[in-house]
């Protein structure tokens, strides 16, 4: 399982766990291109625009790893 946390421009946060997460770069300047989640539990995102994230990241849950919240 995976924790996804998005933070945007706007300094909001949205966290949510999947079984999968993969994030696509720009090779040239960095930015974010594409993404693919699988496996939703909580909750998921319905949309965002590419533009408005200042960064994104997935940690890695192994089973039977308690949450830290």
């Amino acid at each position: 399982m995976s924790i996804v946390v998005i933070r945007f421009k706007n300094g909001t946060e949205f966290s949510f766990k999947c079984d999968e997460a993969t994030f696509k770069t720009d090779s040239m300047t960095g930015e974010l291109s594409g993404y693919s989640f699988k496996g939703f539990y909580d909750k998921k995102p319905l949309f965002f625009r590419f533009e408005d994230v200042e960064y994104a990241y997935s940690i890695l849950q192994e089973e039977g790893q308690e949450d830290e919240e």
